[in-house]
């Protein structure tokens, strides 16, 4: 498995950091879509979400404290999506479309994550865009009127060289 832990294209193995991956077909083969429930997947990975303004991740039992509210105290575990840093933890507690792996390295991450790493790093990766048209949609219905609708297309919108991908998530 390929991963983006030290900024460059390697191998999972060969990665001198602790770190688990999960791939795009685990998160699939378990109905995972989320940060929050990728948490069943890897060991120390602790997320508390009461709401997304109080959200606290910690690696190994270290991070924000939980019984405090996150307004104004900086995390201990950097969240990022396609290597863009996520101030508020709570922003990734939403509906990941398209994922391709997400990865979770345990220590401190600062000298290639900068702030905020003391305890780990989240690395979320989505699929890119492909110049071939695909679609994935999903459709889930519960209990007390639940239903949710997510779909993820991809392919080129005019015959240009460059691709572009549109992804929406309606809620209602």
């Amino acid at each position: 498995m390929t991963v983006t832990a030290r900024r460059r294209d390697e191998s999972a193995q060969d990665v001198p950091i602790a770190l688990s991956v999960v791939g795009a077909e685990q998160l699939a083969a378990t109905g995972n879509f989320s940060l929050g429930q990728s948490q069943q997947l890897v060991p120390s990975l602790q997320i508390f979400s009461y709401n997304p303004r109080n959200t606290n991740i910690n690696i190994r039992g270290l991070g924000s404290n939980v019984s405090l509210t996150n307004d104004g105290l900086e995390n201990g575990v950097g969240v990022y999506v396609d290597n863009v840093y996520y101030g508020r933890v709570g922003q990734s507690q939403f509906d990941l479309v398209a994922l391709q792996q997400i990865e979770i390295l345990r220590g401190p991450q600062g000298t290639l994550f900068g702030k905020n790493t003391t305890a780990g790093a989240i690395n979320i990766s989505t699929r890119g865009p492909s110049f071939e048209t695909e679609f994935s949609g999903e459709a889930t219905l519960g209990d007390y009127g639940y239903h949710q609708l997510r779909g993820s297309l991809s392919g080129s919108l005019i015959a240009m060289p460059r691709p572009a991908t549109y992804r929406c998530r309606p809620s209602g």
